[in-house]
């Protein structure tokens, strides 16, 4: 049986920022966690699978339907749930407490 991992998280202030701005120096992840107009031009290529093994060129016809600019920049949220797959998270029991956060990340990277 799956055991259900919680710990209430605390803000530290005096952390915080100084965690920022690392995270912001070495890591461009909420920069290119969407693809977008803006970050994605046609003709650029992006990684299509956690192998890193398959990759597509971004088309016209798909350009225009990636959003013009990401919209969970610049935003803080006080709460988020980070989960795996539907397969780890059958009956958890983790539901309740995954819909209460401001913000889910989801990762999902099949082979």
């Amino acid at each position: 049986m799956l055991k259900t991992y919680f710990q209430s998280w605390k803000k530290k202030e005096d952390n915080h920022h100084e965690i920022r701005i690392k995270l912001n120096l070495r890591v461009s992840g909420h920069e290119k966690a969407i693809l977008t107009q803006e970050n994605t031009p046609v003709g650029s290529k992006f990684i299509a699978d956690g192998d890193r093994k398959r990759t597509i060129e971004v088309k016209s016809e798909h350009f225009g339907t990636f959003l013009k600019v990401n919209p969970f920049a610049n935003k803080t949220y006080s709460s988020c749930a980070v989960v795996g797959n539907a397969g780890i998270l059958a009956n958890s029991s983790c539901g309740k407490m995954i819909d209460s956060a401001e913000y889910v990340i989801r990762c999902n990277l099949p082979p």
